[in-house]
């Protein structure tokens, strides 16, 4: 697939290959082959195509409105496609309905996989990695920067106040064992956003408050470095207005 509607087919394993019609003018940028029937392409002007007879024929799925520059499902029915200003879409239903997802990211999307229906990969420009960690909803984003840090930080959620959900941002110079956790006015815990080893980047991640009652919340973070040794550690308050 290419430029200008450019579509071409082999049935021998590369050797030949022969032009098709999709029935689109824009460039296809992205294809996720399912099986040896079913596939899916997206294009530059937000087309997102679907073929089930292994590329003889495409049917046009939907138009979100957006350039799309990849696209990967897991099974017939998941799939997850991605383009400029950080747009994310997924379906849930073999692509007859795509659903948008904030992903608080600006930057263009080139690529994405899935190791299954819940975890997957989306690279961008600028060395940015995002991780998706359920796709059906997209709760779990941590962002990579390509860019490292020349120090730790913690940075204040937004929006704050909130309701019900919030973006953290908080970075790492080395590559450190980091936990992010949330506690209430009475010290206790109340969400363990982050407990993993994390290499030098710049992250975020969304926190879901929607169980949990108005007031104010606590978020601390703590990085312990490859010397067993505390490195960093933060905290920072925020407003759940419901």
């Amino acid at each position: 697939a290419g430029y200008f509607g450019a579509m071409l087919r082999t049935t021998d394993g590369g050797l030949t290959w022969n032009a098709q019609n999709a029935g689109s003018s824009s460039y296809f940028y992205g294809i996720s082959q399912i099986d040896s029937l079913l596939a899916f392409a997206v294009t530059s002007g937000g087309e997102i195509y679907q073929t089930t007879d292994a590329g003889a024929s495409w049917a046009l799925q939907t138009i979100p409105s957006t350039r799309f520059w990849g696209v990967d499902f897991s099974d017939p029915n998941n799939g997850t496609a991605v383009g400029d200003n950080g747009a994310i879409f997924h379906t849930v239903d073999g692509g007859v309905n795509w659903h948008p997802h904030a992903s608080n990211i600006s930057r263009r999307l080139y690529g994405v996989s899935f190791a299954n229906n819940e975890v997957g990969t989306v690279v961008g420009v600028h060395g940015t990695i995002v991780r998706i960690e359920d796709a059906s909803t997209v709760t779990g984003i941590n962002i990579l920067s390509g860019n490292i840090p020349s120090e730790f930080s913690l940075g204040q959620n937004y929006p704050n106040p909130f309701n019900p959900t919030t973006v953290i941002r908080y970075s790492s110079s080395v590559k450190s064992a980091v936990t992010l956790k949330v506690y209430n006015m009475l010290g206790q815990e109340v969400a363990a956003l982050v407990n993993e080893e994390l290499q030098p980047g710049i992250y975020n991640v969304q926190w879901d408050a929607s169980g949990l009652p108005s007031g104010v919340y606590f978020y601390r973070i703590s990085a312990v470095g490859q010397d067993g040794i505390l490195s960093y550690t933060d905290v920072k308050r925020m407003l759940l207005i419901k």
